[in-house]
């Protein structure tokens, strides 16, 4: 019974643990934000990851968008037309991606029946995903890959986090796809 109680306590102690410094990394992203809207930048549009550690902020009146990474402190403020491309990866196995695509190229080729065969590819079903994650390539000689973790330890597909981590990831994607879609766009303002 001893042993059953100590197990109790460490649960419940970790679960504070986690909870305090998701807390904190939830703050640390507010206090960005409001800082944000109180200079040139403001942001439209927030996404953050399922543990809160990454953030991408869009400032659709100024054409920017901003990357922040809580862990390093990591920020990195572009125009809309610094994004060249990104891809959702899930295993190792590229889901999605923000330029033209295998679908496209047999579409092209040979017709609808093309773009079906190209966009499908055999993949082996699993019921766990390792890791899943976003990697954006970006016009910066200094740093022209970002790398957005969403899952980093193995989790199986039918539960709460891989499917919160999926909903996030196309959050994400959709955001990206926002921003390549508006990066020729010119503000015109008298």
């Amino acid at each position: 019974m001893g042993i059953v109680i100590i197990i109790l306590f460490a649960i419940i102690g970790v679960a504070i643990y986690t909870g305090v410094q998701k807390n904190k990394r939830e703050s640390s992203i507010n206090n960005l934000e409001n800082n944000l809207n109180g200079g040139s930048f403001k942001s439209d549009k927030k996404v953050v990851n399922i543990d809160s550690t990454f953030s991408l902020f869009v400032d659709n009146r100024n054409k920017k968008w901003m990357i922040y990474d809580v862990y390093s402190n990591y920020k990195q403020t572009m125009n809309f037309e610094d994004l060249l491309s990104f891809e959702l990866v899930e295993d190792n196995e590229s889901l999605v991606k923000g330029r033209a695509g295998s679908a496209v190229v047999g579409g092209l080729l040979f017709g609808g029946l093309g773009a079906l065969a190209g966009a499908s590819r055999s993949r082996k079903i699993k019921g766990v995903c390792n890791n899943m994650q976003i990697n954006v390539i970006v016009n910066n000689l200094n740093c022209p890959n970002i790398t957005i973790p969403l899952i980093i330890n193995q989790t199986k597909k039918d539960s709460f986090i891989y499917k919160e981590s999926f909903k996030n990831a196309q959050e994400f994607v959709g955001v990206l796809k926002y921003i390549m879609a508006n990066s020729k766009t010119l503000l015109c303002e008298n």
